[in-house]
Order: C-alpha cells, then sequence, then structure tokens
C-alpha cells in the first residue's frame, strides 16, 4: 500500500541521448531517394509476409473477395 501514496520521482538528467536522437533527426534533409528506399523496404517486407504466411493470404484473398462483392 505504501507504493500508491509515494511522490514521484524527479526527473534525472539521464545521458542526453534522447536529445542527440532528436537533434540528428531534426538535421537530416528530405531526400526523395531515402523515401523511395523506405518504401521499397515496405513493399519487400510486405511481400515476404505474404509469401511466408499461409493465413495470410487466406486473408488478403477474403479481403479482396469481401471489397468485390461491396463494390
Amino acid at each position: 500500500m505504501k507504493y500508491l501514496f509515494m511522490e514521484p520521482a524527479l526527473p534525472s538528467g539521464g545521458s542526453g541521448l534522447l536529445k542527440k536522437h532528436l537533434n540528428k533527426m531534426k538535421q537530416q534533409q528530405f531526400s526523395l531517394r531515402s523515401r523511395l528506399d523506405s518504401f521499397g523496404f515496405a513493399f519487400n517486407g510486405l511481400y515476404n509476409f505474404f509469401k511466408q504466411e499461409p493465413n495470410a493470404r487466406i486473408h488478403l484473398i477474403a479481403t479482396l473477395t469481401v471489397f468485390i462483392a461491396a463494390v
């Protein structure tokens, strides 16, 4: 019961890794090449997912069937 009534801990300074990471992300500029690479990685992951998981293929076929029937 004593833990329910404890005062919250004071924030610590930490190592600053989060601030460094956020600053690094802010410094990166928009790159069309990096965006296209990201989409390529995503589609490759989806392809591998449907290739390796039989239940995913069944769900995909069922979803497409329902979608086509609704249209």
